[in-house]
């Protein structure tokens, strides 16, 4: 089961449904998080999504796992 925050803009939201169509077609991402600087930082990655987990394929060391 995916867990939804609440939005701001409720209109935006996408269902359940249209979430798990799009993890399911998909294979590629964008994983953003806040770097050490403070900034955001992405990282191209490849994922699978499976039984409600995503999994995220990658080195076992570097910036991300940092």
């Amino acid at each position: 089961m995916i867990m939804f925050r609440e939005m701001r803009r409720n209109k935006q939201q996408l269902s359940e449904q249209d979430c798990i169509r799009i993890l399911t077609s998909e294979r590629r991402c964008v994983l953003s998080v806040n770097g050490t600087d403070g900034f955001p930082y992405g990282m191209p990655m490849n994922f699978l999504y499976e039984n409600g987990k995503i999994f995220f394929h990658g080195a076992k060391e570097g910036y991300k796992i940092d």
